[in-house]
């Protein structure tokens, strides 16, 4: 036997071992696999080591054999018995239609976005099973090897030419070829963004990725749902409720009011997350006790200016009024709040905290500055003073209350003098 070259010995694998990895590696290993992952940490490890236990021996060993014997797997099942072949057929045949199915459906949408047929419909289908039954039926399996052999090729070639180009250039925009305008609509995924971000600058962001199909405020849910209603054709409404997490903590954060009236100069909220929203305490306690069945114990009340919450509300309910409601539902033991701002800390408010069993008598009070002026500055809409009587107030009504606090340091303009205000705060006479 000739001593093959390793150049030779090259040319004999890498055609084979292209069209292996192009049939045996899809986009269930590429990206559902870390997306479930992403979703479920841990939860789906069961699944994944069933499936290394199942499938990937059949993947070494049913190479091996055919490569080894010049026979089909199919001839290995058959000298085994006729049960193992009967077996092996009714598997094939349960999951070959959902494969089968799932695969089409989503080539079928990838190349009617490539192509710009999307006024096709069904016959998107069809083209696509004719094309690939006439490559079966003309070209035989030697075509296709080598067709999937130029398709795999092409596909390694391009991943590492865009990795070496992200790794050493940066991500970069290219208008050697123009983007393709397509029916969003007709597309079978929905990529949505959420955050931040969005707001303001909506449209120059939709003009930046315009493959997003929705954007959403952080807690703005509505646009995602109906652009699902629309899809599906469900009327989404009233079908919804409270989006929980599906295995909470025994501690849960649940957000009452979103953005803020207030424009504090060191604060960009207003400008991202928008006005003030608050929601109803109907709605806030039908949450809360979807936690409690969940097995969570404790929340926490988020906004960003807690304790104005309700002011845009019709019935003008306050954080008390919604104190009282969460006090009753059984199952749950303790509740916090926070941020709160000193312009909006009434004293129903802090009674509600020092009389209700369950709210924990704690309060978060972010000061920012020790000095009137650069409170002023900061456009806070209280003096230092106020905030001096405010907390003699909550102190007066929880004696063993824990009260902590923000400041910033360095604000622009802000002296070393004007700065050294805050430590009076810590006085033990702050009244002096």
């Amino acid at each position: 036997m000739n001593k093959i070259t390793e150049l030779e010995w090259l040319k004999k694998t890498l055609g084979p071992g292209i069209l292996f990895a192009s049939t045996a590696i899809g986009v269930s290993h590429l990206v559902q696999s870390t997306r479930a992952g992403a979703s479920y940490g841990f939860g789906l490890l069961f699944f994944i080591i069933i499936a290394n236990l199942f499938k990937y021996p059949f993947f070494e060993f049913a190479s091996r054999y055919a490569n080894s014997t010049e026979t089909s797997i199919i001839d290995g099942y058959k000298k085994l018995g006729s049960w193992v072949l009967w077996s092996y057929l009714i598997i094939t045949l349960i999951s070959m239609f959902f494969i089968t199915s799932a695969v089409g459906a989503v080539t079928s949408g990838f190349l009617q976005n490539l192509f710009q047929t999307t006024g096709y419909g069904i016959w998107n289908h069809i083209i696509l099973f004719l094309v690939c039954g006439s490559i079966l039926s003309f070209g035989k399996y030697d075509s296709l090897d080598s067709l999937i052999k130029i398709i795999g090729f092409t596909l390694l070639v391009s991943t590492l030419l865009a990795f070496i180009l992200v790794l050493f250039k940066g991500p970069a925009s290219s208008t050697l070829f123009p983007p393709i305008e397509y029916n969003k609509t007709d597309f079978l995924f929905i990529i949505a963004l959420m955050g931040c971000m969005v707001g303001p600058k909506t449209d120059a962001l939709a003009k930046r990725f315009p493959y997003v199909d929705v954007f959403m405020r952080p807690q703005q849910f509505d646009p995602l749902l109906e652009i699902v209603g629309e899809r599906t054709g469900v009327d989404w409404e009233g079908c919804v409720g409270p989006l929980t997490p599906v295995r909470p903590d025994i501690t849960c954060h649940v957000p009452i009011i979103h953005g803020c009236d207030l424009m504090c100069t060191f604060c960009i909220i207003p400008y991202r997350r928008g006005r003030q929203v608050s929601r109803s305490i109907a709605e806030i306690a039908l949450e809360v006790e979807t936690l409690v069945s969940k097995g969570v114990k404790e929340v926490t009340l988020l906004g960003q200016t807690v304790d104005a919450y309700g002011y845009d509300l019709p019935d003008k309910p306050n954080l008390a009024d919604l104190f009282a409601r969460l006090d009753q539902i059984d199952g749950i033991e303790r509740i916090r709040f926070l941020t709160s701002h000193p312009k909006f800390m009434t004293q129903e408010i802090i009674q509600a905290v020092a009389d209700e069993p369950k709210v924990c008598e704690h309060k978060n009070l972010p000061v920012q500055a020790g000095d009137d002026e650069i409170l002023y500055e900061m456009r806070r809409q209280y003096s230092r003073q106020d905030y001096i009587d405010l907390v003699g107030r909550i102190r007066e009504a929880m004696p063993d209350v824990a009260l902590n606090t923000d400041i910033i340091v360095g604000f622009p303009g802000e002296t070393e003098e004007q700065f050294q205000h805050c430590l009076l705060y810590t006085s033990p006479s702050p009244r002096d």
